[in-house]
């Protein structure tokens, strides 16, 4: 497989989580930034940021079960420095250990542009079976705290960041279209997004 195109004013942070399944169960965000190049210090400390952030907001509805280990910051820009790593152990703290490690909260991302296929979506760490409605549904008041928690994370990195990256707002990357490698990746702005009242389910986070 050929790798991926740079993506001009972008930086991705992975979160990676020890879910007692898979060392390496991650989620992804992507950042737009203007202005210069982070260096690898810089883009360390954004890691830190996310981490951070992670810890003040959205630890109240992950099951303790989870941690985040680490958080990588990557300028996806041609001629980027290396990444930037911030290493950490925040678990959550609800008190209920976490469903199979596949179960995540799914998270529906808004674009402005109008598109059939699979829309951009974000997988994140969180729910117990005490917060279901039934087998098929979250129960509301766990989704609106989600939805809650997630807007003071997004909320804290972007108050919180001192450039370089001068990050200004969460994005999604598009890198193919009808099935073809775009020779430029699209970046485009998240808009709005909505805690999917469905659980989400990721494979991979079962160690598979």
């Amino acid at each position: 497989m050929p790798p991926l195109p740079p993506v001009a004013s972008c930086v991705k942070t992975q979160l990676y989580w020890d879910n007692g399944a898979s060392k390496n169960a991650s989620s992804h965000l992507y950042w737009h930034f203007t202005g210069g190049a982070p260096s690898t210090t810089d883009l360390a400390a954004f890691a830190n940021l996310v981490g951070t952030q992670w810890g003040s907001h959205m630890v109240a509805q992950t099951p303790n079960n989870v941690t985040l280990k680490e958080v990588i910051a990557e300028d996806l820009s041609p001629g980027a420095n290396v990444p930037g790593v911030a290493t950490m152990s925040t678990p959550g703290t609800y008190p209920t250990t976490a469903m199979t490690a596949e179960t995540a909260v799914l998270i529906n991302l808004t674009v402005a542009r109008r598109y059939r296929g699979g829309k951009p979506r974000l997988y994140l760490p969180g729910g117990v079976s005490a917060q279901l409605n039934n087998q098929v549904s979250w129960q509301g008041t766990f989704v609106s705290a989600y939805r809650a928690a997630f807007n003071s994370f997004l909320s804290g990195i972007l108050a919180g960041v001192t450039p370089p990256p001068a990050v200004d707002y969460l994005s999604t990357v598009s890198y193919h279209s009808g099935g073809a490698l775009r020779g430029t990746p699209l970046q485009e702005k998240v808009l709005d997004w909505e805690v999917n009242a469905i659980p989400g389910s990721q494979r991979r986070r079962m160690g598979r």
